[in-house]
Formats: C-alpha cells, structure tokens, sequence
C-alpha cells in the first residue's frame, strides 16, 4: 500500500535530499500543515539522519560558521499539528487528515504563512522573520468582510494584509573565548537572549489608506527593544544535531523538530562541509591542484579558513 511504502522509504533515508524529498511530498503546499501519520514519517527520517554514525554532529564554535547565512523554514513539528493537541501514538497513521481539516486550520487568524531564520555568526545574531495573516481567510474570513460600513471595509482591506515579525537575538555557544581543542568543540547548542522585536504590515490596497479609516489608525511599522532587566526572561536555546550545504534539522524545547533548508543566493557558491579534517585538506588539494578557490566560510574543519585559525591560535593553528 502507499502508507506502507512511504514508511519504507523513511527507513531507508540517509540523505539531506531525501528528507527534502519526503517533506515536499508529505506537505500541502505552501503550508506548514500534515498528517499524524506524515509528521511521524519525516520524524523517523530525522531521528535516522541524526544516528547515522556517516554524519558528524557539529560541535560549536568550531563548526559556527556552517550554520551562517539564510534558512528557510521547511517543516516544524509544531507547526505541523496546528492548533490540535497531538494524537495518542497507536492511532497516529489511523487518522485520516482530509483536506477540508487542513484548510479550515489554514485559514485561522494569525497562522504562519512563512519562517525564516537569519543566522550571522560574526555578529553573533540570529533574526527569526514570521509572516503571519492578521485575518481569517477562507468563508469565515468572506463572511466577516461582508460586515456593513467602516468595519467592513476594514475587514476587507486586511484580507490580503500580512504581519512580519521579526525577533532579533543576540547568541552565545559553549567554549565562547577559549583557547583548547575540547573548548572549540564543545557543543551544539545555540543560547538565545531576545532584545528587540520589529513589526511591518503589508500587502493591503493602496486604496485602503486613501481616506484613512480604521485601517490608517493602525501603524504600518512599529520596532520595540527589551531593556536589560527584561531582556534576560526572554532567553531560549536550540539544538542542531545535523547540517550540511544544504539542510539543517534543529531541536527545540521538548525535542520540537524544525528543518530548515539554506537560501543561496544567486551565483553563491555551495556550502562545503566535511565529516574529518582529512576529508577536507584532501577537497582543498584538490582545488590547488585545480587552480579553484575555496571560500574560508564553507570551511568546516579549519575554522572557516585559515586566517581565522591564525587569529584563534589554539593548539598553534592544527586542525582538530
């Protein structure tokens, strides 16, 4: 049957593009939104990716510099169930998951239309971009905008709006400042510290604002910073048991699993990351060879090139 053959091909991965594979079949489109049954396949993925022995678990500030740069949130085990609480384990592939479920829950105010994370290293920031609809959409959110007058109006001019939140955060990782090869492989952990938050709201007619009305009393942009004594409550952390140039699955409080898929820009080189330093001094041979540069930023095992290794000097610049 297909639910036995999609279980089949979970066990069998051991790649980043099957796991890209299996998220884009499991998956509406341009949604967040699964079965039980498909959120339990892309977790038994993720749980054989993360234990095959082939995969080394990096180990920050060493390997900081793989996670640098720009990620799209492809699948977040939270996200996945939307507002229903999860289903017992022994009914989880008995529960159909009928497109009219799914669509209702897509329409409710507020759902998630689109995550991102920013991650820059040397600044030692990570930005969480959330593209929210501040409205109901499908037939409750027709029925709403048909209201009469100005709240009508209002209403319909929010139907296409969206909200951008973007959560800035400063980060730190174990072995921070040190000097030792067990300092700059210390750990995978990421710790977040939430100091500013900023808001946008686009996408609405620009007929709406013409008189202004109830919609030209709500701010289009608004940016709030977290002063010290309050920005210390708002901290977090993640985990990132497996990256690579093209995919990373991180873990969050109560094991939540997020995939994330890296943006590259266009003409950007691909990502190179390797499992042993010898992997990589025989890939950077081969590029003298080869007359080819290899960018220090892709650079896993030699601190994101050897510059920064000199700058670091520990262990007088030998790879660990």
């Amino acid at each position: 049957t297909l639910m036995w053959l999609l279980a089949t091909t979970a066990l069998a991965l051991v790649s980043s593009s099957d796991l890209l594979s299996l998220i884009r079949t499991e998956l509406r489109a341009e949604s967040y939104l699964c079965t039980p049954g498909a959120a339990r396949r892309i977790e038994d993925a993720c749980n054989r990716i993360e234990g095959d022995d082939a995969n080394v678990r990096p180990k920050w500030p060493r390997d900081l510099m793989a996670v640098d740069g720009t990620w799209k949130l492809l699948y977040s085990s939270t996200l996945a169930r939307g507002p229903l609480p999860s289903p017992p384990e022994a009914l989880v592939n008995l529960i159909p998951g009928t497109d009219a479920l799914l669509q209702l829950m897509e329409a409710v105010p507020f759902a998630p239309r689109d995550v991102s994370q920013r991650i820059d290293v040397l600044g030692r920031r990570v930005v969480n971009v959330v593209s929210l609809a501040p409205w109901p959409g499908g037939v409750l959110g027709g029925f709403l905008s048909s209201a009469p007058g100005p709240l009508g109006q209002a209403l319909e001019a929010l139907q296409p709006a969206r909200v951008t939140l973007e959560l800035d955060h400063s980060f730190t990782v174990e072995g921070e400042g040190s000097g030792g090869r067990r300092q700059a492989a210390a750990g995978s952990v990421i710790n977040l510290q939430l100091e500013k938050v900023e808001r946008s709201l686009t996408g609405m007619p620009s007929a709406a604002g013409a008189d202004g009305g109830l919609v030209g009393l709500i701010p289009t942009e608004t940016s709030y910073s977290l002063p010290a004594p309050f920005s210390t409550f708002a901290t977090g952390s993640f985990d990132t048991p497996f990256v690579d140039g093209q995919l990373r699955i991180s873990r969050g409080g109560d094991r939540e699993l997020r995939i994330f898929e890296r943006v590259r820009k266009e003409g950007e080189p691909a990502v190179n990351l390797y499992n042993s330093w010898q992997e990589e001094e025989d890939a950077l041979r081969a590029a003298a060879e080869a007359g080819q540069r290899m960018d220090g930023w892709g650079d896993r095992w030699q601190e994101g090139g050897s510059e920064e290794v000199e700058a670091m000097d520990f262990d007088d610049g030998s790879p660990d």
